[in-house]
Order: structure tokens, then C-alpha cells, then sequence
């Protein structure tokens, strides 16, 4: 794989030792990184700290993907979570 290929992709889904990591090229808001960021949750794992993606970014991106696992996946944390928080996305809702 070139780097150009990889340069021109708007998702890379990528094998690490601990899961798959799936790395998206930024976009606009709401699910650009800066948003995104601040809305994060802080975790701990022994110790170390990293942010993951609160629920309304998850939401977000499970909606922009819209895969079957994912529209799976938004009616068990609707399940979980009651109402999902749902933010207008540029191309998908305007």
C-alpha cells in the first residue's frame, strides 16, 4: 500500500495489539476531532489514561456510517441509554 493511497483515505480501519482501531480523516462538526475531543470521556486503564468518545460523538459516527452492526448497534445503546442525543450532520440531515 502507497503512502499516497493511504494519504487519499477518508477511513482506515487498522489491526493494533489491543483491537481494531478505526482512524477517520477530520471532518466538520459535530464529529470533527475538535469537538469530538471535548467531548470525550477521560478512562484509565492500568494507569493509563486516554480519552474515548462520549455517547453524542458515538451516536454521531454510528449514524454517518450506517451499516447494519451499527444501526444494530444505536438501538442497544437506545436500550441502554433511553433517548439518544442526535446532532444534525452536514450531508446526512441538510
Amino acid at each position: 500500500m502507497s503512502e499516497e493511497h493511504l494519504l487519499d483515505q477518508a477511513h482506515l480501519r487498522v489491526l493494533t495489539v489491543a483491537g481494531v482501531l478505526d482512524i477517520v480523516r477530520g471532518g466538520v462538526a459535530p464529529l470533527d476531532f475538535e469537538t469530538v475531543a471535548r467531548e470525550a470521556i477521560t478512562a484509565d486503564y492500568g494507569g493509563v489514561k486516554f480519552l474515548v468518545a462520549g455517547l453524542r460523538s458515538i451516536v454521531g459516527f454510528k449514524r454517518l456510517a450506517d451499516r447494519p452492526r451499527d444501526r444494530n448497534d444505536l438501538l442497544a445503546l437506545e436500550e441502554i441509554h433511553g433517548k439518544l442525543p442526535v446532532d444534525p450532520i452536514p450531508g446526512l440531515d441538510t
